[in-house]
């Protein structure tokens, strides 16, 4: 049986150990958290998505926990609405509409039901060579300290857009070159919910090429974006820095006081454990 490892326990890994699982491959996935994240925002499943989902056998269960987003209202500084479009009319709001942690269980839970497949948290890769059969692993866990060589046949890095795994795959000259900026800030995070947050998605744009909206998570919880689409020196370095807080105070510094709930926003994500910032690359 062909052995795989997978770096990176999210979405894209945890689907495709499914289906190697499913054909015959011996499949380990490496994850540094230490257990199954809780926290990320809305997904859309779309398009090729629920075609897999669907021969995966959990479209059902995948529809039975959407959001139950009615469409999309742009707002102005004050919070009236000029325009408004229920889901489906133009592609901003989806029919199936989840929160990432829904969904990684869902998938996670159908993954780990196949008995070549094994899922280890708070583990990471942490070196690798390659043979001409196979390609060898140093695989380090967190809880014992301890590292440990193991054989595969294919080392696939799903381990995000800043990927590690990739750092140790490609020379160094390629390292710096294969990630290139679009100079977009975006923010994600959770807020409590009030009223006005169901069942629309409310969208407002400030000047200056920022704007923020809210999207209904549940009765309790409301997803808040923040984007910035321009180049911020100050954005740029908050994010290379990796500290939270650092993050949300430049990000602050930029959009309090802006109209609408933009105030609101700001304390909410001041607040919050659930964020995450990241400035978009291709």
């Amino acid at each position: 049986m062909p052995r795989v490892i997978i770096s990176g326990a999210g979405i894209a890994g945890t689907v495709l150990a499914y289906w190697l699982g499913k054909n015959a491959f011996d499949v380990v996935v490496v994850e540094r958290s230490m257990s199954s994240t809780q926290s990320g925002q809305i997904i859309d499943v779309e398009g090729p998505a629920q075609e897999i989902v669907t021969r995966m056998g959990l479209m059902e269960e995948i529809k039975s926990n959407v959001t139950h987003e009615a469409g999309m209202r742009f707002v102005d500084d004050s919070g009236k609405e000029f325009a408004r479009f229920p889901v489906g009319s133009t592609g901003i709001s989806n029919e199936i509409e989840i929160m990432r942690p829904a969904l990684s269980g869902i998938l996670l839970a159908a993954a780990e039901n196949l008995p070549n497949v094994e899922f280890r948290n708070g583990c990471t890769i942490q070196g690798l060579q390659q043979t001409t059969s196979d390609v060898i692993v140093d695989i380090h866990d967190k809880a014992n300290g301890t590292t440990s060589q193991e054989h595969f046949d294919i080392l696939v890095a799903a381990d995000g857009l800043r990927s590690p795994t990739r750092d140790l795959i490609l020379p160094a000259s390629m390292k710096a070159s294969c990630l290139k900026s679009i100079d977009v800030f975006a923010a994600f995070f959770s807020i409590p919910t009030e009223p006005q947050d169901r069942p629309y998605a409310n969208l407002y744009q400030a000047t200056g090429r920022r704007g923020l909206f809210t999207k209904p998570m549940n009765e309790q919880e409301t997803s808040a974006y923040v984007m910035h689409c321009k180049y911020d020196q100050r954005l740029h370095d908050a994010r290379e820095s990796r500290d939270i807080d650092r993050q949300k105070n430049a990000i602050a510094a930029l959009y309090q006081g802006l109209g609408w709930e933009t105030d609101r926003l700001i304390k909410g994500m001041m607040e919050t454990k659930n964020f995450y910032f990241e400035e978009i690359s291709q």
